[in-house]
């Protein structure tokens, strides 16, 4: 994926029905203690890379959230688009990029959580908790492949955004089109993170069985015994500590607004972006569009720390819809800053 693309995340695959229904002549079974892989013929090399984790990816994970994975896995390691898991096993792309023991870790927190959650699982209510705690899982292998997420400080500057209200948390689709989806996966992370640090792996599970029987995270931390209001406040304090920590006030910000024009059917529309970066003189920023159907993605160059530029985007029919995003890296931030997706209908 290009950095053009980087704040249009594309969502994964769909999750339902992964268990792999018996091997034909083009494929193979293999088994180790906790897994049954399903495998090409022609994929013995990317087997045994496999076989060099898949083992010990199952063991930490089981003993983070003990019992909830089934006592044998079903994997299926296949070539091409599909990716996911479900219930009872995972499908591992082998072309996927990125380190395998990462993505293989999160699939299985996944699985451990959709076995404590039940059908809170699809709920939109608590799936930032659920990606971060994939995230809490994959941490440790993230490590040891050099990977460093500044996860508090993301965290730190949706608290300083005043974007780690639950309310606003829970509405997991806007959250992520305003803020992106690794600063809310981030948000996530801090509150697994100080969940099992406050009250340990068993609280997590309590929390996790809780969901199933709740339509709401404060409900459920009440639910669980770990006290909403109270847990709020600590998440809270530990989020302004970190904020503290931090110079936010040299982070870039987006400004971004349609102008429409001229009268009748067509009009003329432009896009006015205003970036303010105090962080160097020179810098590129990212505008990402859809009108009618067809996206687009444009870099420019920005001339100065605080610019402001009118984008031609051609006469348009009233009654288009317009959609359209506006992100800058930010070094202090680590991440990119964006405007959030706004849309527009022409009038």
């Amino acid at each position: 994926m290009s950095d053009l693309t980087l704040f249009g995340l594309a969502l994964l695959a769909a999750m339902g029905g992964l268990r792999p229904a018996g091997k034909t002549p083009q494929e193979k079974i293999s088994r180790t203690e906790h897994l049954e892989i399903t495998y090409p013929a022609a994929a013995e090399a990317e087997l045994s890379a496999f076989l060099n984790y898949g083992e010990g990816v199952y063991n930490r994970v089981d003993s983070l959230l003990p019992g909830a994975l089934p006592p044998t896995l079903a994997v299926s390691l296949e070539s091409g688009s599909r990716r996911g898991e479900d219930e009872t096993g995972v499908v591992v792309n082998l072309e996927v990029e990125g380190p395998a023991e990462v993505l293989f870790a999160g699939q299985l927190a996944r699985v451990a959580v959709r076995s404590l959650a039940g059908d809170a699982y699809d709920l939109d209510a608590f799936r930032f908790v659920f990606a971060g705690l994939a995230a809490w899982v994959a941490e440790e292998y993230e490590r040891e492949a050099g990977i460093r997420r500044p996860r508090w400080l993301w965290a730190a500057y949706a608290y300083m955004q005043e974007a780690t209200y639950l309310e606003y948390l829970e509405v997991y689709e806007r959250a992520s089109d305003e803020l992106g989806s690794n600063v809310v996966t981030a948000v996530g992370y801090t509150l697994v993170s100080l969940l099992v640090e406050r009250d340990g792996l068993q609280g997590l599970e309590r929390l996790l069985r809780a969901l199933a029987r709740n339509a709401d995270l404060c409900a459920a931390l009440d639910d669980s015994g770990l006290d909403c209001a109270r847990f709020t406040a600590d998440w809270s304090s530990a989020l302004e500590a970190e904020a503290a920590r931090h110079d936010f006030a040299s982070a870039p910000s987006v400004e971004s607004d349609l102008i429409v024009s001229d009268q009748g059917e067509l009009r003329q529309v432009d896009l006015w972006v205003h970036v303010r970066n105090p962080e160097t003189n020179a810098f590129n920023f990212f505008v990402q569009y859809v009108v009618n159907g067809e996206q687009r993605e444009e870099v420019y160059a920005a001339e100065g720390p605080d610019y402001q530029v009118r984008i031609p985007l051609g006469q348009q029919e009233t009654g288009a819809e317009i959609l359209w995003d506006v992100a800058v890296w930010s070094d202090t931030l680590q991440l990119w800053v964006r405007g959030g997706w706004q849309n527009r209908v022409v009038r």
